[in-house]
């Protein structure tokens, strides 16, 4: 949780300093393999630490094609559309856009 704290710090020194309407739109969990035991465990306790936050209800999961596409310089959606990585980026789209309508 030290790592999202600092994180929030810079938010606000970037709103201070350079950008006064810079707003969180939500918090995004990424690498997420719920076979771990600890990755249960750190979601959870994100959701009751960040509840005055939005959590985004799509998690990324861990998923080889998003590391191979780094790799190769493509985006997922060219590297590969039907992996689960697209699928999850797709998903968090949706889900942005419907909470925005």
């Amino acid at each position: 949780m030290k790592g999202v704290n600092h994180l929030f710090d810079r938010i606000a020194q970037v709103r201070d300093r350079i950008n006064y309407e810079l707003k969180v739109e939500g918090i995004l969990l990424t690498m997420v393999d719920k076979r771990l035991n600890v990755h249960r465990d750190m979601i959870q306790n994100i959701h009751e630490a960040l509840s005055n936050f939005r959590i985004f209800k799509t998690e990324i999961r861990t998923n080889v094609a998003l590391k191979e596409s780094q790799v190769a310089q493509q985006d997922i959606f060219t590297y590969h559309k039907d992996s689960n990585g697209a699928i999850d980026y797709k998903n968090l789209a949706t889900e942005f856009m419907q909470s925005r309508a």
